[in-house]
């Protein structure tokens, strides 16, 4: 797991089928999730803060992703005092400025395969697992952590906590009722995981903006494909 540094490329790893090119959850719902952990990478960078649940822009990151720097910018460049949901909200629309960054690097890295292909001229790209051996260790890692008494690491929590706010739990059980028990346990771990307090704080914030915009993705969709 050494090739992966980051929250955002664990989640996509996480998130994309073992075998066949698709996502597990909704491309809107993962977006939300990726801009919620490449947030969550920020502030344990200290590029990012949060004031009164208000997001504040500190030092310019280093050390991160294409990606991580292009959220830092997007959010510095607007210079506004936005509460998480809205800077998730508004992140999602431009997904693909940030998605594409990681997707090449994770193909680099020998972790997922990206094909392009065209339909009616219009390009798109094809995301499959390339390494399936370091995805089982991530979530096989992930869940001896949630299930053990061992203690979440920081990013580790944060990584968590966005899985939980997608509901991303089809990796870690198969049956829905081992799903349920699972997600429980997510949600206990977090809650009792000893984290520092301004990053605690920030996981609460992001993991319930990431969560609220989820479910109003998906009520929209939902509507919008009734009508």
């Amino acid at each position: 797991m050494e090739k992966l540094k980051t929250n955002p490329e664990k989640l996509l790893l996480l998130a994309c089928h073992p075998k066949k090119p698709y996502w597990l959850i909704s491309k809107q719902v993962l977006n939300m999730g990726i801009a919620g952990t490449l947030m969550l990478d920020l502030v344990e960078a200290k590029a990012i803060d949060f004031d009164q649940k208000k997001v504040v822009v500190k030092s310019r990151p280093s050390g991160l992703t294409t990606a991580h720097e292009i959220v830092w910018k997007f959010v510095n460049e607007r210079n506004k005092s936005r509460k998480a949901k809205r800077w998730i909200n508004a992140l999602s629309n431009k997904a693909s400025h940030y998605r594409k960054p990681l997707f090449h690097l994770m193909e680099q890295q020998g972790m997922l395969r990206v094909e392009n292909h065209q339909f009616l001229f219009i390009p798109y790209l094809k995301i499959s697992v390339s390494d399936n051996v370091t995805r089982d260790n991530l979530m096989a890692s992930l869940k001896k952590k949630v299930e053990g008494p061992e203690p979440l690491t920081t990013s580790e929590a944060s990584l968590m906590s966005v899985v939980y706010a997608i509901k991303l739990f089809k990796p870690f059980e198969k049956k829905i009722s081992d799903r349920k028990v699972f997600k429980k346990k997510v949600k206990q771990k977090i809650a009792e995981n000893p984290v520092a307090e301004g990053i605690q704080d920030a996981i609460q914030e992001m993991q319930a903006a990431v969560a609220a915009a989820s479910v109003a993705a998906i009520a929209g969709s939902s509507a919008s494909a009734g009508g």
